[in-house]
């Protein structure tokens, strides 16, 4: 009941939900703390959301997002070398009950890009929250609008 009165539809799965209250979570006391600051976003009407951390929740908000915003910019930052696997697999692994791509949570190599959800691989370094900007290991900056 408490779902639906928040216009959250029954068909979403768990982890999308979880997605969905950890972006609530993160994103409204920031639009509370920040109610005077205007943001202008990228391009007109679409916000560039950045997530730190491309593993299971990471990329299943990512995935959420695209859902609920498919305008919006959605940039996964992670950085492993692997794609996205389950941990809870690995005792399977070690088994030999299955082979490392049955480890991997996303079926496709190219899952993310056919959402339009651009994955960095990257290290970040630093977060300036008044500035908007995330840095990289590599000395590179990025700008966003929503963090999570």
């Amino acid at each position: 009941m408490f779902l639906h009165q928040r216009g959250i539809d029954a068909k979403f799965r768990d982890s999308e939900i979880l997605a969905f209250f950890m972006v609530s979570i993160v994103a409204i006391p920031a639009t509370r703390r920040f109610a005077r600051r205007v943001v202008v976003p990228h391009v007109a009407g679409r916000q560039r959301t950045i997530i730190i951390g491309a593993g299971p929740a990471g990329g299943s908000a990512a995935e959420t997002l695209r859902k609920l915003a498919p305008q919006d910019s959605v940039t996964l930052i992670g950085d492993e070398p692997e794609p996205s696997y389950s941990r809870m697999a690995i005792p399977y692994l070690l088994m030999g009950n299955i082979d490392e791509p049955g480890t991997y949570l996303r079926k496709s190599a190219t899952h993310f890009e056919d959402l339009g959800i651009k994955v960095l691989p990257a290290k970040v370094v630093s977060v300036q929250a008044a500035t908007k900007t995330i840095a990289f290991a590599s000395g590179e900056t990025l700008v966003y609008d929503t963090l999570l």
